[in-house]
């Protein structure tokens, strides 16, 4: 979901075809399922503005696309733009789900439960604290299988100052990797789309796994300019 926590809190407008370009590389890479955007008023979050010329232009080749709304008006607006799944954010607590999305958790979550009861629960962790990956892990020995996870750590919140990003993506496949547990997703791949998205952005991103390279040196200095 990095094309769209990511993108969203960049105070510079991102060009839509460098968007667009960044979640090719992510198609690429093996992402099967890319949060790309948000529907929702274009004066809350000027960032998210080409919503629908992004879903427009994405490529069509079993990719999942789905797309952030806050209410009905973005939901409607996000099905004709043809996005394949909608999100929907519910906070852990009150005061951030008031901020975020003007209504209480429970609020949040009777609507939800009367429009979609059977809607699928994603784990969407940011690294305050420095314990995302931690909170993962644990998540994954409860039975969770699904989570966010964003391009080179990307990400925050409007809401909070100086929010942390979210577990990179690249990071979290080199966990698995070496848990022996199957992604799809190409870990070196994933390590050029981060470095391109630095590049693009112009600032270090936070995801550790695209400074380091994977666990063969070889492979590492010619990804990263890494010698171990």
């Amino acid at each position: 979901m990095g094309p769209r926590d990511g993108f969203q809190i960049q105070k510079e407008f991102i060009p839509t075809k460098d968007k667009i370009n960044i979640i090719k590389t992510l198609v690429a890479a093996g992402v099967s399922n890319v949060e790309a955007t948000a529907f929702v008023s274009p004066k809350a979050v000027p960032q998210m503005r080409d919503a629908a010329e992004i879903i427009k232009e994405v490529p069509r080749n079993g990719t999942v696309y789905s797309a952030l709304v806050p209410n009905l008006r973005g939901a409607q607006n996000a099905i004709a733009a043809s996005v394949d799944e909608i999100v929907i954010v519910i906070s852990a607590s009150n005061a951030h789900n008031l901020a975020n999305l003007n209504r209480t958790v429970e609020r949040s979550i009777k609507m939800v439960q009367d429009h979609s009861p059977e809607t699928e629960i994603i784990l969407h962790l940011h690294d305050n604290r420095g314990t995302a990956m931690a909170n993962l892990l644990t998540a994954m020995m409860c039975g969770a299988t699904t989570f966010d996870t964003s391009i080179a750590g990307l990400g925050g919140c409007p809401y909070v100052p100086k929010a942390a990003g979210n577990l990179p993506t690249e990071d979290v496949v080199y966990m698995l990797d070496d848990m022996g547990i199957e992604t799809g997703i190409n870990l070196e791949a994933m390590i050029l789309a981060a470095l391109q998205l630095e590049k693009i952005l112009g600032k270090v991103l936070s995801g550790q796994v695209m400074k380091s390279g994977p666990r063969d040196p070889e492979r590492a200095a010619e990804l990263c300019g890494i010698n171990h």
